[in-house]
């Protein structure tokens, strides 16, 4: 006590409660214990521990450090032995202390007390804004402050931030942000950022590998005539997806080519589909049947029997076949016929003894290995473990905070800055949550004209060069009705010039015909309806019978919102379908659609009144896993946590297919570190956090950045 508060005789006697003169008066044995001795020790004005904290830090410490720093500075310049080399680390070494004198001169009305030691004692200076000086100081914080750059990242760039400009951000996301990067994280004083995260940056190197046909330049009648072995080629990542993606386009030809309500259900699933291209590449290994693969007349008449035999599952199965494994313990083994003259001018280069042979592939063998998503080792060394989907799409889960939202608006940011056509929904909820009128169709779909037309004018303002420049393919146009249901697709009602075309099934389940409904209808209603039938039948094609581009469709949209949800669908429908482009559909909080919605009708009443999301027309155009159907794109959809606190969505929860999951984890210590380094730099809405309270911050939030906030 004498040591860490002694101010003065006064303060000991009061505290004892007893004179000074009684004070002399007892007896000692001790020379220490004396009056005498504590009024001598008070004279020589003891100064208190956080005053002598503050010295030591002030003043003795920065003393040592620089005699050190010094020394390890000249040991570190003699190794070098051009003069300029030399003069320039001195100037550094003199810039660098010349910092640490301005930051002295802010610090000089420092007081020690118990409020300034506080760490989360909010800093009371200006609010700092991002300059080029600042951004080039925060060399670990910052790779870049023009919201470019993102297709040069690498390993190294991992934990650091690029700042958007407001233009650009606003760009990209016109109306709203993905998860709550608009409410609380980047938007509080006008700045955007992105981090870069491993799963992000490894996401991005598998859509960087994707090119366009016109890009690719794979010569197979040379690789067939010089019967080159294969084996060495497949390797090579660059001509492994290349030679993948040609053989995606191939089996959406077969598929387009066959009848499109048979086909529906075989190749909904992404890991039937890839699980046959990865097939017939590993097949690429082996003689004669390569030759035949290569050769893309018998490579699609080796398709149309791999879907022959996967219409016969489907046929014979009650339970739909959801992953090829479920094919391979029905059918463990595929034979194939492979004809001579069906190689035409190459004939003499199929490796066949004979005119014809039955080739049998062992399927079994390729679902062992590597569950037949194989890709060569450059790949697996540069993409995320359990990652496979790199032609189809990615759906990212994990706990609510643990970056899901972010890697979408990362892969987004990405997908611009390459000239992707990007179609963005940034909030899932918002179509299904009671908060715009809502018309019900005579097909039975519910149509949302406000929400529609918003979401065209996003689409115009993130895409309108790509827009301008991608021609209408005139032979798929006008095949969507009002509600954007397609001609072709499996549905039990269909619009048209000739009217309306029903088609009834029962619902086993709830042990009631689909259009029990019509029962409860009012004779006031079943007028209203035909009265309003013409209308419904109408279409976009029915007014711009001859658009040029993309932007014609989405101009005409925004003007007639009656018809935007038909001008998504037309344009959704060419995206699908084109060559021109790579295309991005980026969908957050994708698992509300799997869950009622807030809009109630007496439809529903066997179910609690609630309308389903597939029954809502922009939710059931986009609800569909099917980034491997888009000729050249990639889908990637991001669970919501928060309205499910008690329960933990997983991709099992709604069947999603193995290797298309990315699990996002909580942040290491180096990017926590980081990003609340970055929170920093906004007085107004964080505190200012000192660096050794970093690890018990990591260590309590378990790496959630929801923890802090």
């Amino acid at each position: 006590m004498r040591l860490a508060f002694n101010k003065g005789k006064d303060h000991i006697i009061n505290a004892m409660g007893v004179t000074e003169q009684l004070l002399r008066m007892m007896p000692s044995h001790e020379k220490r214990a004396a009056i005498k001795s504590l009024m001598i020790q008070d004279i020589k004005q003891h100064k208190s521990a956080t005053e002598s904290f503050y010295e030591a830090t002030k003043e003795i410490l920065p003393n040592v450090e620089e005699s050190v720093e010094k020394s390890l500075l000249e040991k570190y310049v003699n190794a070098f032995g051009n003069h300029a080399d030399r003069k320039e680390i001195y100037q550094h070494y003199l810039n660098r202390e010349s910092d640490f004198e301005e930051i002295k001169e802010k610090e000089a009305d420092f007081v020690a007390s118990n409020a300034t030691l506080d760490p989360f004692e909010t800093l009371k200076g200006k609010e700092r804004e991002f300059d080029n000086k600042e951004l080039k100081e925060q060399n670990n914080i910052f790779c870049s402050s023009d919201g470019q750059g993102l297709r040069y990242h690498t390993l190294d760039t991992i934990g650091k931030y690029t700042v958007f400009p407001e233009a650009h951000w606003k760009r990209m996301f016109p109306r709203e942000s993905p998860g709550e990067f608009g409410d609380n994280e980047l938007n509080p004083s006008g700045k955007y950022a992105i981090m870069c995260t491993e799963e992000n940056l490894k996401l991005t190197y598998d859509l960087a590998r994707r090119t366009l046909p016109k890009e690719r330049s794979i010569d197979y009648e040379d690789l067939i005539k010089r019967s080159t072995d294969l084996k060495e080629i497949l390797k090579d990542e660059v001509v492994f997806v290349q030679l993948y993606q040609d053989f995606c386009l191939d089996l959406l030809d077969v598929m387009k080519e066959r009848d499109p309500q048979g086909l529906s259900k075989v190749y909904d699933s992404p890991s039937i589909f890839d699980g046959v291209i990865g097939i017939l590449l590993r097949e690429l290994r082996k003689k004669p049947v390569r030759n035949f693969i290569l050769y893309q007349p018998t490579r699609k008449k080796i398709m149309n029997e791999f879907t022959d035999m996967l219409e016969d599952l489907f046929e014979s199965q009650e339970v739909e076949l959801k992953e090829l494994k479920d094919v391979i313990e029905l059918k463990r083994i595929l034979e194939v016929t492979l004809n001579k003259a069906d190689m035409d001018h190459l004939t003499e280069f199929s490796e066949l003894n004979h005119d014809s042979k039955k080739y049998k592939m062992y399927l079994q063998g390729h679902q062992k290995y590597c569950f037949h998503f194989w890709r060569p080792e450059d790949m697996r060394e540069n993409s995320l473990q359990s990652f496979k989907g790199f032609n189809t799409g990615c759906y990212v889960w994990g706990k609510q905070g643990s970056g899901k939202s972010g890697t979408l608006a990362y892969v987004t940011a990405w997908a611009h800055e390459n000239n992707w056509v990007v179609i963005n929904i940034p909030r899932a909820s918002k179509y299904t949550s009671n908060r715009v009128k809502i018309e019900r169709h005579i097909n039975g779909l519910h149509l949302q004209d406000q929400l529609a037309k918003e979401l065209l004018e996003d689409l115009r303002v993130s895409n309108q060069d790509q827009f301008e420049k991608i021609k209408v393919d005139h032979s798929i146009y006008g095949k969507t009705d009002k509600t954007g249901v397609h001609d072709s697709e499996y549905a039990t009602c269909h619009t048209s010039n000739k009217g309306i075309q029903n088609f009834r099934e029962h619902d086993s389940r709830k042990r009631i015909w689909n259009d029990a409904w019509k029962e409860h209808l009012t004779e006031l209603e079943r007028k209203q309806i035909a009265k309003d039938t013409p209308k419904m039948l109408e279409r976009i094609s029915h007014f711009l019978k001859e658009p040029k581009t993309l932007l014609e469709i989405a101009d005409y949209g925004i003007e007639n919102p009656e018809f935007a949800t038909c001008a998504i669908a037309e344009i959704v429908n060419q995206l699908y379908s084109t060559d021109e482009a790579n295309v991005l559909i980026s969908i957050d909080g994708y698992t509300d659609w799997f869950r009622p919605s807030e809009y109630t009708s007496f439809k529903y009443a066997d179910s609690g009144y609630s309308v389903p999301p597939c029954d809502i027309a922009i939710p059931r155009l986009f609800m569909k896993f099917d980034g491997h159907k888009i000729r050249n794109g990639f889908k990637i959809c991001a669970a919501t946590q928060e309205p499910h606190s008690k329960q933990k969505i997983t991709p099992e929860t709604f069947e999603s297919p193995k290797c298309y999951n990315v699990e996002m984890g909580p942040l290491p210590l180096n990017e926590f570190k980081n990003a609340v380094l970055f929170s920093q730099l906004d007085s107004e809405t964080y505190t200012d956090v000192q660096e050794c309270y970093l690890e018990k911050m990591h260590i309590e939030t378990q790496g959630y950045w929801k923890g802090v906030n």
